[in-house]
């Protein structure tokens, strides 16, 4: 994990098992039009030591999760629903209402697009045209659940993106005009921090290893 000053986290899925706690949750995601939940069974995700990050993983519609870090940007079931699924710290958990999906500010961003990662264009988050629906949901034990439900083409690159200055405004400002209770680098940095979680569906836009990487190189930058 190597420390830049980006001020945002940007992490590829890749084929990191053996960094995995398991952890066995089945979480549950209402369906904001009325229908039936999804259900997303995670049996391992990686473990972080960021201050607000525990863990965070992909995970596909065949129940198999990937870590964010290490090797080369993995390709998940090409079957909908692909999702991300992030752990915060105990401290760091954000707000219910600021967990959202729609508008240009909306602290919770999926994009897709047929891009290599090493290519030009590379991230399929370079272009507000590349924006694509998803849903978000806080969990049970201080998760933040992002699904994608639209079945997207065979090596196209999906983009999680979380601005924090959104995801934790009320935690940095409270709406009883009290203090910030989030960890002392999340309160006076929030607006200039994030995170990018990237995958690709189905297969890489290059040669796929064996283990079912592309080799795209190191996944995670960090301020």
């Amino acid at each position: 994990m190597r420390k830049i000053w980006f001020g945002i986290v940007f992490a590829m899925a890749c084929g990191c098992s053996d960094q995995n706690i398991y952890v066995a949750r089945q979480l549950v995601q209402p369906d904001p039009g009325g229908g039936e939940p999804s259900v997303v069974t995670i049996a391992d995700c990686q473990s972080y030591g960021f201050i607000e990050m525990e863990r965070a993983c992909v995970v596909d519609a065949d129940g198999k999760t990937y870590g964010l870090a290490g090797g080369g940007l993995n390709a998940v079931s090409a079957a909908p629903p692909y999702g991300v699924y992030f752990l915060f710290t105990d401290d760091a958990v954000p707000l219910a209402e600021d967990i959202t999906t729609t508008g240009p500010d909306a602290s919770v961003q999926a994009f897709a697009a047929p891009y290599d990662v090493q290519g030009s264009p590379c991230c399929s988050e370079g272009s507000p045209a590349n924006r694509i629906a998803a849903r978000a949901s806080l969990t049970s034990e201080g998760g933040l659940l992002v699904t994608v439900h639209d079945a997207l083409p065979v090596g196209t690159q999906i983009a999680v993106i979380l601005g924090y200055g959104q995801l934790f405004h009320g935690r940095v400002h409270p709406a009883d005009g009290g203090t910030c209770s989030l960890p002392f680098d999340l309160c006076t940095m929030a607006n200039a921090r994030g995170w990018a979680a990237r995958f690709y569906v189905g297969q890489g836009p290059t040669t796929t290893t064996g283990d079912g990487t592309t080799p795209q190189g190191k996944g995670i930058v960090s301020q």
